[in-house]
């Protein structure tokens, strides 16, 4: 089970002022291939890949080379991007690293600023 996930923007709407042990624990990314695997009776790797926009593409690179070195014969892939919470953008507009533009030119002397995205 292999999961890219990134960012926790519903976090920022959790209003109680103390986090319990599910809110706090069970609602962190680094739990969900693990969840899962556990409800599907699933057995090898499992694991929770966060390298921000590149996560569900990183997800499925390692899958394959989990494959390809024997970890595992078959791979479940998934990914997930929830961005709801406009504190984020706002950081990312005060540092202004947000593209004016909104176009993506990675290496490329034009590029105005980052693209918010997953896997593109």
């Amino acid at each position: 089970m292999f999961v890219g996930a990134s960012y926790q923007h519903y976090k920022d709407y959790n209003l109680s002022p103390e986090l319990d042990a599910p809110a706090g624990l069970g609602n962190h990314n680094a739990f969900l291939a693990n969840r899962v695997s556990f409800f599907l009776d699933l057995h090898g790797p499992s694991m929770t890949i966060d390298t921000l926009c590149s996560s569900s593409l990183v997800a499925l690179h390692t899958a394959v080379r989990s494959i390809r070195a024997g970890e595992c014969e078959q791979a479940v892939v998934a990914g997930v991007r929830v961005a709801v919470s406009p504190l984020h953008y706002v950081a990312m507009r005060n540092l202004r690293a947000l593209s004016p533009s909104g176009r993506s030119r990675p290496f490329d002397s034009g590029a105005d600023g980052f693209v918010p995205g997953e896997g593109w």
